[in-house]
């Protein structure tokens, strides 16, 4: 669960039943200590209104599922069951392992609803990472041992810029997965979609989840290789 999401959640709350609780008081004061006009008593009873609502969705907030478990939800109910997950984000892309069915899922974010993209182990043939459409790590170029990848990805992400003139801003970053599928033989994880500037903490982020994703993508590869 993202920490910086629940906080999040919880100032929204606060917030909500501050106002709603002061919106409330003033509209009581009004109707009950005002002037008695008819004025008076109609901005009242709006302000009393007012405040009832917000305290009511300080309290849907407070109720309302976090977008892990939401997902959780509609996993189970698309009888997807997650050995590991990686979350970049909300109305991001999801990659999501079942480890028991040899499966690997996307899920995606088209028109506000989550579609999954489904595929078996042995259909990923190899993997790259391209940032602001420059090919910066290939699947092959990772070094691997026993239980899955120990070395060579951050080196080939640091390796990839070494030698270049270093840029202030990311554009785009996406892994591009090649498949042995006649239908969908390429498909994509967008990473970054926006200016991001590679010095901040966003990017350093995305950057972490991005060895994560291409560690995954790897063990996937060689679990095919051992067949």
């Amino acid at each position: 669960m993202s920490i910086d999401y629940e906080k999040r959640k919880k100032t929204n709350r606060i917030i909500l039943m501050i106002f709603g609780i002061f919106m409330l008081m003033v509209g009581v004061l009004l109707i009950f200590f005002g002037d008695g006009e008819t004025g008076t008593f109609i901005y009242g009873s709006i302000f009393s209104i007012i405040g009832i609502a917000l305290i009511n969705a300080s309290v849907k907030e407070k109720n309302s599922k976090t977008p892990e478990e939401i997902l959780n939800d509609d996993l189970e109910k698309n009888n997807i069951k997650a050995t590991k997950m990686i979350n970049l984000g909300l109305l991001k892309n999801t990659l999501i392992i079942d480890d028991e069915k040899d499966m690997f899922i996307i899920a995606i974010i088209e028109k506000g609803k989550r579609k999954y993209k489904k595929f078996k182990y042995n259909q990923l043939i190899d993997f790259e990472l391209i940032e602001d459409e420059e090919i910066k790590v290939k699947s092959n170029a990772l070094k691997t041992v026993a239980g899955g990848v120990t070395f060579g990805i951050v080196g080939a992400l640091v390796g990839a810029t070494s030698n270049k003139k270093k840029k202030e801003y990311c554009n785009n970053m996406e892994i591009r997965i090649n498949l042995d599928d006649l239908n969908n033989s390429i498909t994509k994880i967008n990473i970054i979609n926006k200016k991001t500037k590679v010095n901040s903490i966003k990017y350093k982020e995305l950057q972490e989840k991005t060895e994560e994703l291409l560690g995954v993508l790897k063990y996937i590869e060689n679990n095919n290789n051992k067949k």
